[in-house]
């Protein structure tokens, strides 16, 4: 899921199941582990923050890869 926002994102580190895997100062890519709800992600984000867009996307191939072979396994370019 993507998530734009106006305010202090740190809430987002102490979210259990979760990863994030981009994040700037307005905007995070959050990955969601073992079933999280991106609705509870996004009642979290209203309680800290003001959301100007979220958006639920499926996951890249890449990341799917990754997921399932782990990052020690993925070749080095």
């Amino acid at each position: 899921m993507n998530l734009e926002f106006e305010g202090d994102g740190s809430f987002l580190e102490r979210i259990e199941g979760i990863r994030i895997n981009n994040k700037s100062v307005n905007f995070a890519e959050i990955r969601l582990l073992n079933g999280i709800d991106e609705q509870e992600i996004l009642k979290a984000a209203l309680q800290h923050v003001r959301v100007t867009k979220y958006e639920f996307v499926q996951p890249s191939l890449n990341e799917i890869f990754i997921s399932s072979v782990g990052t020690d396994n993925v070749p080095k370019s």
